[in-house]
C-alpha cells in the first residue's frame, strides 16, 4: 500500500512547477503598478511644501497681531 502513495507523491511537484511558471508573469505587473504609483508622488511633495509655506505665513501673520 505504501508504494502507490509514493507514486502519488511524485505527481504534485509537476503541479508546483506549473505554479512557478505563473508567478513570474505576476511579478512584472506588480513592477508596473509601482512605477505608476510613483508618478503622483511629486505632486504630493508640492502640496506638502505649499501647506508648510502657508503655515509659516499664517504663523508670521499671527505674530504681527
Amino acid at each position: 500500500d505504501t508504494e502507490p502513495q509514493n507514486s502519488d507523491d511524485i505527481h504534485p511537484p509537476t503541479v508546483q512547477a506549473e505554479v512557478q511558471i505563473e508567478k513570474p508573469v505576476e511579478e512584472p505587473s506588480v513592477v508596473i503598478l509601482k512605477a505608476k504609483a510613483n508618478l503622483p508622488y511629486p505632486f504630493r511633495l508640492q502640496k506638502e511644501k505649499l501647506q508648510e509655506k502657508d503655515d509659516i505665513l499664517a504663523a508670521k501673520f499671527m505674530e504681527i497681531f
